[in-house]
């Protein structure tokens, strides 16, 4: 695994450093996703996927968004960028 201060663009701290590590376990937890990296540019979280995770990665987090209500184009923003 990549050190996460790699993950991080500026102003490495604990604090920082503890969240990203927290938020990978969570997810990692949730979705059974394997190779999974959460970087923190301020206060948006990115998350990387290995490519054969992708689909069930989407399919577990479209799901997720449609159970708490949010809108599907936002979705379809969010996944091409």
């Amino acid at each position: 695994m990549a050190c996460l201060a790699s993950r991080v663009p500026y102003s490495i701290t604990y604090e920082r450093l503890r969240r990203l590590s927290e938020a990978e376990t969570y997810m990692r937890q949730l979705t059974r996703v394997g190779r999974l990296r959460v970087r923190g540019r301020n206060h948006i979280a990115g998350i990387e996927v290995g490519r054969d995770d992708r689909k069930v990665f989407f399919f577990l987090m479209k799901t997720l968004w449609t159970l708490f209500g949010l809108s599907s184009e936002a979705w379809d923003i969010c996944t091409s960028l």
